[in-house]
């Protein structure tokens, strides 16, 4: 997410109440670039970001 966004990355987690949890995962409100409406390019850039991290599992 830091590098398709911002470096600025925010965190919720939800849940407490029941036996799961939802995690979100944002960039900083008014630093991210983007349009946050853009699902496709915006998919599109969190693959290209994973794709180029020298973490990212080989094929």
């Amino acid at each position: 997410m830091q590098k398709a966004f911002c470096e600025e990355i925010h965190s919720r987690i939800m849940g407490e109440e029941v036996p799961h949890a939802h995690i979100w995962l944002y960039p900083a409100p008014g630093r991210a670039i983007g349009d946050p409406r853009d699902f496709e390019r915006n998919a599109k850039a969190i693959r290209d970001a994973l794709v180029r991290s020298p973490t990212y599992p080989a094929a």
